[in-house]
């Protein structure tokens, strides 16, 4: 119950300051250049993120900071919750993300969004999709921007595994960076639909640096192995994922 208050409390800011912010951030995108305008829209994202660790409870720490480059690269990550954009902003600044184009229509959020200048994708594009991924994130990257994808696709549940696609290792290669494999558990602390499930610390695992030397088959198998070693590790014995499993033990006893 009392999570249930303090989510509601932070949810209430978060939409307020969020319709008050937008035209902000639109008028950023329109005068100021490129990072300029990023750092302004996303002043949200840092609101949102300070809300949900001083009101919500859910904190997040990294592990293998030391494994971040100076220069900006490709970053593949595990895809748990919506929470994982906030916290991965708070880590990778300035970063482009790569979205369905679908996102920016949402009111207010999508306007704001917008306003970063993210890679919008149309996926119904096939290879043409593929080419302005590339082609945009390689402006990206020269520009000093991280480009942040989520290689499965779509958010998975703790413990579950998703299929592993190719888009950032193809642009990496094609760009001459390098890939950072990143592993989190936000799924254990924010459930798709329901939001906030538990307070607490969530682990953001950094892993060292992929060269995109081998096949692109290769790469991506790397990566795969890279983000679910990790993710195994910061999941498979935490409480409250023992906990979920014995849920849904019960759940399919009764």
């Amino acid at each position: 119950m009392i999570l249930k208050i303090r989510t509601s409390i932070a949810f209430t800011l978060a939409v307020v300051s969020l319709i008050i912010w937008t035209p902000v951030a639109i008028l950023g995108g329109w005068v100021l250049p490129e990072k300029g305008a990023f750092y302004v829209a996303t002043l949200w994202g840092r609101w949102v993120t300070f809300l949900v660790k001083h009101i919500v409870g859910i904190r997040y720490k990294v592990v293998g900071k030391a494994n971040i480059p100076a220069t900006p690269c490709v970053v593949l990550s595990k895809h748990q919750s919506m929470l994982d954009i906030f916290v991965l902003l708070m880590v990778f600044s300035p970063q482009a993300w790569v979205f369905k184009r679908e996102l920016l229509r949402i009111p207010f959020f999508g306007w704001a969004l917008a306003a970063t200048k993210p890679i919008a994708i149309d996926r119904s594009a096939g290879r043409q999709a593929m080419s302005m991924l590339i082609e945009q994130g390689k402006r990206k990257l020269a520009a000093g921007f991280w480009v942040v994808l989520y290689p499965e696709g779509t958010r998975t549940k703790p413990g579950e595994k998703g299929t592993y696609k190719n888009g950032g290792v193809m642009l990496a290669k094609a760009a001459g960076v390098p890939i950072l494999p990143v592993a989190l558990n936000t799924g254990l602390f924010w459930e798709k639909g329901k939001g906030p499930i538990n307070t607490g610390e969530v682990e953001i695992v950094i892993s060292p640096l992929i060269m995109p030397n081998e096949e692109i088959r290769l790469i991506t198998q790397q990566v795969e192995a890279s983000i679910e070693e990790n993710t195994a590790q910061i999941t498979r014995q935490h409480p409250y994922y023992l906990a979920m499993l014995q849920q849904k033990k019960e759940h399919n006893k009764s």
